[in-house]
């Protein structure tokens, strides 16, 4: 579970929320408000603080805690501009530009963010962008550095009541005010802010000189109290009367203590008025006003008769309905910073430390230093490399020439003025043209012949003279063999078995076989009998013979592939 705790630190107090989202809700798990006293130190104030983070940790040990600050408003300027376009990323890498040409700083010594306040037809941006010089970066770091924790964001009050007063979990196409469009009045201890909305989205913000420490200096001198005790009499017992019949002395007194600095806020708020009407053309029907300063009981009717237009309090937030004001006044600041840690990304809180900081904007970022350090060493490294093998390379071309000079002379038979690079190629590669014709010789005069093949079948078939075998055809292609013949019958399968152990595959009989002919010892003995050289009796055996001979005697003709190893 996520916890994000909004710490909003002013001069004289100190305000935490803490929040979490349940079933993606804000749900407010605590708040508390602790007022310093007037004589403790910066240091003692840290003490204070890191005492809170410790309570903090050890409450919620074992889960993503997440510290959200804020700066105050007085030292943080605000502009608004359209882009073109609504992705945030583009409008981070142009907002240099518009800062640069808005403000009077010098954009290495700013720190500034950007805020989305409302999509405009689909692909443009209205956004409220907020600045503040390094120093106040500089002078928080320094505060928060002994505390030794990690700081989530740092925004600042603008962004945090924002969120308070608009549905801050959805797209910006529905972050919208769903109260009214109107102005919203924040009366603070150390600033006042007016937020004008018009169709529900924030549509300017104005800083206002007013704050209610005045109005607590003068408690504190009038009644000799000091600036925790007056800060606790201006929110238990503040108010304005708004006639002076049937009261005390004492009470009008107090009543117009307040009224004497309220009597400053109301020509400032005339004025702004005046100019917001004209400038974008909208009446204003209704204000409301919150903020420790609408502790002040009977103010908004004040104010309205002052103004002449209806004034009312806000009496609660819409993520948090159920909270009442009254019982935290300075509550508002810390939950909306709180609100900030549990946004997610795309639309994640203002932050004026992370999201667009001058080192973002410099050639040189000191982010990368020690990243462009090892690119600038490497970069030298090469060259130097680079030059120290140019020089090795020269040596070794010198002594290559003065080889190519003895072997050219000594295997090309050429004269050593005459020896050149290419002179040498010409001389190898004809050498290699040499080499390949012999090559290609080798190979033809190495195949094997047909009489080489009908040779090794022989050597294989030792026993042929035992089987009367007459060979009439042979025919061989590469090594494929075709026999045509004639043999004993008796002779044949071991004929056959013989040629099987000199084939890959087994021997296939292929048609139209030969005519069965007569052996040689046949047509001899019938030459001997046709000479009439022998007796009668010579030729009634010679002619049972020839018959045996003849029954005895088969044609073949068999088809086989010789082994590639013979």
């Amino acid at each position: 579970m996520i916890v994000s705790i909004g710490f909003y630190i002013l001069k004289d107090s100190l305000c935490i929320a803490e929040l979490s989202l349940s079933a993606q809700q804000p749900e407010i798990l605590s708040v508390n408000e602790v007022f310093f006293k007037d004589s403790q130190s910066e240091e003692e104030k840290q003490i204070t603080l890191s005492r809170e983070i410790e309570r903090i940790e050890t409450k919620y040990k074992g889960q993503n805690i997440r510290f959200c600050y804020s700066l105050s408003q007085s030292v943080v300027s605000n502009f608004f501009v359209e882009f073109p376009f609504k992705e945030k990323f583009k409008i981070l890498k142009t907002l240099p530009f518009e800062v640069e040409d808005k403000t009077p700083f010098q954009l290495d010594k700013v720190f500034f963010d950007a805020r989305i306040c409302r999509t405009i037809n689909g692909n443009k941006s209205s956004v409220l962008v907020f600045v503040t010089p390094e120093e106040n970066i500089k002078e928080f770091i320094n505060f928060t550095k002994p505390l030794k924790r990690s700081v989530h964001l740092l925004s600042c009050p603008v962004s945090a009541l924002a969120n308070l007063l608009e549905i801050w979990n959805v797209s910006l196409s529905q972050a919208q005010n769903l109260n009214s469009d109107g102005a919203y009045i924040y009366l603070g201890l150390e600033s006042s802010l007016i937020l004008l909305y018009k169709e529900g989205f924030l549509e300017h913000v104005s800083v206002l000189d007013w704050n209610c420490c005045g109005i607590i200096e003068d408690m504190a001198k009038s009644y000799k109290l000091t600036k925790e005790q007056a800060c606790e009499e201006f929110f238990a017992k503040s108010f304005i009367l708004t006639q002076s019949k049937g009261f005390t002395k004492e009470q009008v007194f107090f009543s117009n203590l307040i009224k004497k600095q309220i009597g400053s806020l109301v020509p400032e708020l005339k004025l702004l008025k005046v100019s917001l009407e004209t400038r974008y053309d909208q009446i204003f029907s209704k204000a409301m006003i919150f903020g420790p300063g609408a502790m002040i009981k009977n103010l908004s009717v004040f104010i309205t008769e002052e103004l002449e237009f209806p004034v009312s309090k806000l009496r609660y937030f819409a993520p948090f309905s159920n909270f009442d004001l009254q019982r935290k006044p300075l509550a508002d600041v810390a939950l909306g910073l709180a609100l900030e840690g549990l946004k997610k990304s795309p639309y994640t809180g203002l932050n004026l430390l992370q999201s667009t900081k001058k080192e973002d904007l410099l050639f040189y970022p000191r982010k990368w230093k020690k990243t462009a350090l090892m690119f600038l060493f490497c970069f030298f490294a090469f060259v130097a490399y680079a030059f120290i093998r140019q020089i090795e390379s020269s040596k070794i071309l010198s002594k290559v020439n003065e080889v190519f000079l003895d072997y050219g002379s000594k295997i090309a038979y050429l004269r050593t003025n005459a020896i050149q690079v290419e002179s040498i190629k010409k001389f190898l590669a004809r050498e290699e043209e040499k080499q390949a014709d012999e090559k290609i010789v080798q190979e033809q005069l190495s195949l094997k012949q047909p009489m080489d093949h009908l040779q090794q079948i022989v050597q294989k078939l030792s026993s042929a003279e035992v089987w009367n075998l007459s060979l009439q055809s042979l025919k061989i292609t590469g090594r494929k063999i075709e026999l045509r013949g004639l043999i004993d019958q008796s002779a044949l399968e071991p004929f056959k078995t013989a040629l099987q152990s000199l084939s890959e595959q087994p021997i296939q009989e292929i048609s139209p076989a030969l005519e069965d002919k007569e052996a040689p010892a046949i047509t001899q003995l019938k030459k001997g009998i046709e000479s009439g050289k022998a007796d009668d009796t010579q030729n009634s055996a010679s002619s049972e013979k020839e018959e045996s001979l003849n029954q005895n005697t088969r044609s073949f003709s068999y088809s086989f592939t010789l082994k590639e190893e013979l």
